[in-house]
C-alpha cells in the first residue's frame, strides 16, 4: 500500500508547457501552458527506459500528486499532444526549464491514481 505524499514536500510549482505549432526554422511558434501547483522536484542520475526502449539518464523526477496537486491534469495527454505537434512537453520550475521524456501514473492500491512521476532531462 503506497502512503500518501506529504503535503510539507509539495512545495514547488510547476509550468508544463505543449508546443503547437512550429515556424519554419523549428521554433516554437505557438504553444499552451499549465500551472501545477504542490509539486515536487527531486534530483536523480537514475536510468530508465523511454517508450521506444532507449536508455536514459534522468536530471530529475517530478512527482505531481493525485489528490493534493492542483490542477489535476492528465499527463499522459500533455505528452501525446506534444509529439503530435512535432515537439517535446516542457516543464519549467524553480526558473530552470527540462524536457519530459517519461510520464508515468503510479496507481494506488485500488487502481486509482496516486501520483504521477515525470522524468526529466
Amino acid at each position: 500500500m503506497l502512503t500518501p505524499i506529504p503535503a510539507r514536500m509539495l512545495s514547488q510549482t510547476a509550468v508544463f508547457i505543449v508546443p503547437a505549432t512550429f515556424d519554419q526554422w523549428g521554433n516554437v511558434a505557438t504553444s499552451q501552458s499549465y500551472t501545477v501547483s504542490r509539486v515536487h522536484l527531486q534530483p536523480t542520475n537514475e536510468v530508465r527506459k523511454t517508450k521506444d526502449n532507449t536508455e536514459v539518464i534522468l536530471r530529475s523526477i517530478l512527482f505531481v500528486d493525485g489528490r493534493l496537486s492542483t490542477p489535476t491534469l492528465n499527463l499522459w495527454a500533455l505528452q501525446r499532444s506534444a509529439e503530435a505537434a512535432g515537439g517535446v512537453l516542457t516543464v519549467t520550475i524553480d526558473g530552470d526549464s527540462y524536457a519530459a521524456l517519461t510520464v508515468e501514473l503510479i496507481p494506488d492500491d485500488m487502481g486509482r491514481l496516486h501520483h504521477w512521476e515525470v522524468g526529466l532531462v
